[in-house]
């Protein structure tokens, strides 16, 4: 499951299911909260994680703008 800003985005239909989400946000510049629950089963299981807007092309997030509230 994925939420932004407290609001789901994103649940898979099952623990047992593989799918690819693809959604549109339109965010403003600055901090935005982000929670993602990743559950590895016994599989080959994977997370990945893309963006692309203005400027950028479609590219796995970068590890520095991640921002890890303490």
């Amino acid at each position: 499951m994925m939420t932004l800003h407290g609001a789901e985005m994103h649940r898979r239909p099952s623990a047992w299911s593989r799918t690819v989400a693809e959604f549109s946000v339109g965010l403003k510049a600055g901090y935005h909260p982000v929670d993602i629950y990743f559950m590895q089963d016994e599989f080959d299981s994977e997370l990945k994680i893309e963006w692309e807007g203005p400027g950028i092309t479609r590219q796995a997030l970068p590890e520095n703008i991640f921002f890890i509230e303490e």
